[in-house]
Formats: C-alpha cells, sequence, structure tokens
C-alpha cells in the first residue's frame, strides 16, 4: 500500500544561523544537507516527491511515497532516523581526533543530544491532496509533543551558538600553560576542557585566540575543511571585484605573507588598518613575519594609491542575500491549482523546476566574482553578494525564477495565481558581527514577505558608523532597473547629496505618515522640480539643466514614488540607500536581462 513519509531533521538554527565566521554559515549548511542526502539515498531517489533529489542543497526535510504494508512502517522510519542519527556521530565523534584532539568528557553528550529527528506516515487512499495535507498536519502536531530531555551545563557557554558549554579553548595571546588552573577556577569552565596553546597555528582554523567552543560548532567549524578551501570571508566577499581588476597586483602582495611553504595571508590585510602588530598577532601570523611589517604597509599603500588614481577604491561593505519560495504551504497544498490538476503532478513539475532553478542560481553567483552561495534549495537560498553586482544579481536570480519555475508551470493555477519569492538583503561593513547581519536580513526577508502581495525586497544598509536604513519594494514596476539608473544618476553627478537632505528636510512633516502622499494638485512634484533644477550641477547650463531637471522628476518621484504607491518614509529611505550605494560602489550595473520580471 502506498503511503506519503514526511522527514524532517533540526535544529536548523544551530546548524545554520548560529554563525560567527563564513566558515561556520556554510559548513552548517553542507553538513544538514548532507545528513538529509544520507536519509534519501537510504529511502531511494526514485522515492523522493520533495524536493528534487539532483539538487546539491538540501533542505532539512522531504517528502516520500512508500510501498509497503502498515505493520512495516514502523521499523522502516525508525531505520532512517537511526541511519541519520549514525551519520552525524560518525561524522562528529570523529572531528577532533582528525585535528589532532581529544574528545573531552561531555562532548558526546552534547552531540547525542543536538540531533532532533521527527517523521510521519500517511496512507493514500483515494486522494493524493488529502494525504498530504494531513501529514504536514500530523508532522506539526508531533513537533508540539516533542519530549523535552534536559542537560544541566554550569560554565562558559559557546562563543558561536551561546548555549551548550565550551569544550575547547584557544588561549589568548600571554596566556600559557600557568594560566589554565586559573581559568578552570573561574567558573569559566565546569569541566576537563581541550586547551588548545596560542602558538598552535595548525589550530588556528578551528579557534581564535580567546574562542571557546562546544562539541557541535567545533564539528560545524571543521566540517570538511581539510577537503575543502576555507570559505571566503567577509572580507574576501567585500573585494571580490577589486581582486578581478587587479590580479597580478593582489597575488603578488600575496605572495609577501609567504613562510616556508605556507602562505599567511588574510583579505583583512588588503587594508591597511589591520596591519597592525597586535592584528597580525591575533591571525596567528608568526613573529619572522610580523617583522616585516613595514614591507606589508609599503606595498598595501602603493597598491590602495595605484587604485585610487583608477577610482577604484577597495570596497568594506558587502551583501547577505537571502529569499523563500511565497505562499509555500498554500502551493504544496493545492490551494491555487485548477480544478483538473493533480497535486501529484504538480509536486513532481515543482520539484523538478525548483531544482533546476537552484543550480543556476549557485552557478551564477559563484562565477565571474559576484558572490558565493550558502545554500540554494531551489525555493529558498542564500548567499553572500559583492556589492558592486547586488542589483544584478537580485535582477538576474528574480527573471530566472519567473522564466525557469513560474512560467513553466503557469498551467496549473486559477487565474491571477503565480509562483514568485520575496527577498532580505543586508549590507553591512566587514567587521560587522556575522550573526547581527543574518539576524538582520533575516528580519528584511521576514518584511518582505509582510508586505502587501509579498513578490518583494527588503534592503537593510548597517554602516560603519552605526547608522540605519531599510526599504521595502516589489519586484513589480521593473522596480530594479529603476533603482539602478537612480544609482546611476547620482553617479554622473546629475543627483547631489545635497538635494537629498533638503528633499527630505521639506517633506520632514509628512514623514510621521506611513500613508501614500496624495498629489492631486501637482504641489509635491512642482517643488520636487525646483529643488531638482537647483541641484544639478554647474556644469549644465541652460536648455541642458532644465532637461536634466525633468528627467530626474519623471525617473524618481512619477516613476519610483507615485507607481509604487509606497509612504513617503519608505521612498525616502531608499534614496538614503542609494547615495549610500552610489558612494561604495566603483561602477553600477545598469544593463539588464532581456526580460524583466514579471508579476
Amino acid at each position: 500500500m502506498n503511503h506519503l513519509f514526511l522527514f524532517t531533521i533540526g535544529p536548523v538554527q544551530s546548524f545554520i544561523a548560529q554563525a560567527r565566521k563564513t566558515q561556520d554559515l556554510y559548513a552548517g549548511s553542507q553538513l544538514l544537507s548532507a545528513l538529509i542526502k544520507k536519509a534519501v539515498d537510504t529511502v531511494g531517489k526514485e522515492k523522493i516527491v520533495f524536493p528534487n533529489p539532483s539538487i546539491s542543497s538540501f533542505p532539512n526535510r522531504f517528502v516520500a511515497k512508500i510501498d509497503l504494508p502498515e505493520n512495516e512502517l514502523q521499523a522502516y522510519g525508525e531505520k532512517i532516523e537511526q541511519v541519520v542519527k549514525e551519520e552525524w556521530k560518525w561524522i562528529a565523534l570523529g572531528t577532533p581526533g582528525s585535528w589532532n584532539l581529544s574528545n573531552p568528557p561531555g562532548f558526546d553528550k552534547q552531540i547525542e543530544q543536538h540531533l532532533k529527528t521527527h517523521w510521519v506516515f500517511k496512507t493514500i487512499e483515494d486522494d493524493y491532496q488529502v494525504a498530504y495535507k494531513e501529514i504536514e498536519a500530523l508532522l506539526a502536531a508531533v513537533k508540539q509533543v516533542t519530549p523535552f530531555e534536559q542537560y544541566p551545563e554550569v560554565g562558559r557557554k559557546c562563543s558561536v551558538d551561546g548555549a551548550w558549554n565550551v569544550k575547547f579553548y584557544r588561549r589568548s595571546e600571554g596566556q600559557d600553560r600557568r594560566d589554565e588552573k586559573r581559568i578552570k577556577s573561574k567558573h569559566l569552565f565546569s569541566e576537563d576542557n581541550i586547551i588548545v596553546p596560542f602558538a598552535d597555528n595548525e589550530k588556528l582554523r578551528l579557534l581564535q585566540p580567546g574562542e571557546g567552543l562546544s562539541a557541535i560548532s567545533l564539528v560545524k567549524r571543521a566540517y570538511q575543511l581539510s577537503e575543502m578551501e576555507e570559505f571566503e570571508s567577509t572580507a574576501d566577499i567585500a573585494l571580490l571585484d577589486w581582486k578581478k581588476h587587479y590580479e597580478e597586483e593582489y597575488e603578488a602582495y600575496k605572495e609577501l605573507f609567504d613562510l616556508d611553504d605556507k602562505n599567511y595571508f588574510n583579505a583583512q590585510f588588503l587594508y591597511e588598518d589591520n596591519l597592525t602588530q597586535k592584528q597580525m598577532s591575533k591571525q596567528g601570523i608568526p613573529k619572522e613575519l610580523i617583522e616585516k611589517l613595514p614591507i606589508f604597509l609599503e606595498a598595501c599603500r602603493a597598491l590602495t594609491a595605484s587604485a585610487r588614481e583608477q577610482q577604484h577604491k577597495l570596497n568594506k561593505y558587502y551583501a547577505i542575500l537571502l529569499f523563500d519560495g511565497d505562499n509555500m504551504g498554500k502551493l504544496l497544498d493545492g490551494n491555487y491549482l485548477t480544478t483538473d490538476k493533480k497535486l501529484a503532478d504538480f509536486h513532481h513539475d515543482f520539484s523538478e523546476k525548483l531544482g533546476l532553478f537552484a543550480e543556476e542560481a549557485k552557478q551564477y553567483l559563484d562565477a565571474d566574482n559576484r558572490g558565493r552561495t550558502v545554500y540554494a534549495g531551489g525555493d529558498d537560498f542564500l548567499g553572500f553578494v559583492n556589492l558592486e553586482r547586488l542589483l544584478e544579481v537580485l535582477s538576474y536570480l528574480r527573471v530566472q525564477f519567473n522564466e525557469l519555475v513560474s512560467k513553466p508551470l503557469q498551467s496549473y493555477f486559477k487565474a491571477n495565481s503565480n509562483i514568485t519569492f520575496s527577498a532580505g538583503i543586508c549590507i553591512a561593513h566587514y567587521k560587522e558581527p556575522l550573526n547581527l547581519v543574518l539576524k538582520r536580513t533575516r528580519a528584511m526577508e521576514k518584511k518582505a514577505k509582510d508586505s502587501t502581495g509579498k513578490n518583494a525586497f527588503a534592503i537593510a544598509v548597517i554602516k560603519g558608523s552605526g547608522e540605519d536604513h531599510s526599504t521595502v519594494w516589489g519586484f513589480e514596476n521593473d522596480n530594479i532597473s529603476k533603482i539602478s539608473k537612480l544609482i546611476a544618476q547620482m553617479r554622473k553627478e546629475f543627483i547631489s547629496n545635497t538635494f537629498l537632505q533638503q528633499f527630505q528636510r521639506l517633506f520632514q512633516p509628512l514623514q510621521a505618515s506611513n500613508e501614500l502622499v496624495e498629489d492631486t494638485n501637482g504641489m509635491y512634484k512642482t517643488e520636487f522640480l525646483r529643488l531638482a533644477k537647483r541641484s544639478v550641477n554647474n556644469i549644465f547650463l541652460g536648455n541642458e539643466k532644465e532637461v536634466i531637471a525633468n528627467e530626474l522628476v519623471e525617473s524618481l518621484w512619477q516613476e519610483l514614488y507615485l507607481s509604487s504607491k509606497t509612504p513617503l518614509i519608505n521612498f525616502f529611505e531608499l534614496l538614503n540607500i542609494c547615495d549610500f550605494l552610489h558612494r561604495n560602489l566603483n561602477s553600477i550595473k545598469t544593463e539588464q536581462t532581456d526580460e524583466q520580471p514579471t508579476t
């Protein structure tokens, strides 16, 4: 008899979202994907309904169609659960040994208690759609009654997850073995722990000086680290475009950090303020290289000066892009299907199309120094994006989602129904704590999904000064192209920062309202035009200045603000973000793909 089998593992938050380094984030995603893939391989890819088993990054759940007698279902579910747990233990328990560390007391207990699995079966009788809805409800009920297993821990908590006790600690500079007893005696630790010497540079990739990790965080940090290149840091992402243009100079500078057939270069050393004895020592740079600090400073200044001559700055900002399909629960339940379409057929085709898009999205972002993908599961995506390419990437992915997923499945839907996604973006300084940037990115995605009609993107900027801006816009009305055009106008000095400040100051009394400002008699547009004429650079004269001012009014006020029906304060926040981008970008990609997104 056919049954639907829904299997899920977690907690997703601690596997992926809890991260201090980009490596933590990427490794957590890969680890979760590997565990689910192990379950999928055991079940058999031909039995998987959702997601498509060909994708490289698996989400934390899958649905399969299993043909078994009722009395064998319990044993089958327990078998899949055991396979996943054994894989987790095999990966986790062997991790310290692969780095010449021993497993401290309590290590095994943390590993055993971390992984949570849930699974349910539902018989497919006459209606696949009914069975699918019921199995989702059953899983929600199971998660509500999951037994709570208490494991009290007292002492210093992990630097990454903040919940589990520290099991591995790396001494800071100046601490030596005589300090170990003092460290442990002050309630920093409740049990014996592995104390990693500061001078042990082999462990530098695992622990920073003064950092303490739980068993789970160490496993994440170390996962596949010896088998693959370390995931790029936030500084690397910020500098991707710069390194593309100055590849030879970059490689020559990087070679200066060679010592004994090993390279100690860190992308942060491209910024002069990080070239200090303290910073280099913190990064585990040997004393022999630190003594060459004057050479590094001279080379770094030469690089910066050369780039400045060509008006190409070393950017310090990057972006995180997170998006997720809109109304996925209702889509998978079949709420939008026409009466003559079967949910089982839709699930098969939807899974296939999402798989194609996931691979396209990953390949596109990872190519041509655009950024790096953390995971691409089809309807959900997380990646780091170089700021120079942000709008280009956002536009391309939105168009491809429409071309590869939405359009091919249009025949399944009722009128005015479509498949869309909403995106959250956070732009931040490379030194901003990663966990805070991730938290803000998730908040912006939620803000986009809370907007009317969803199908939107929300952007936040966290400046190094602490100043913060955020705005939400729909993908419709070709808004990405309009924003690109606006930034291009700023770069051509058609719009000045003074103009933006005066414009906002003039309309300040109207910002308190979250409603759309009506301009029935054209008063606001007239005032906007007056300020625009004053702001246009004096290199333009007479009629040319008039033409440019009118173009600004048309593109900014008419096309972008009024057509989008957005509150004035949201419009001002966009202007502030565009001003920030134009001052921090070396170029602006105004060319768009042949076909723009459709709603």
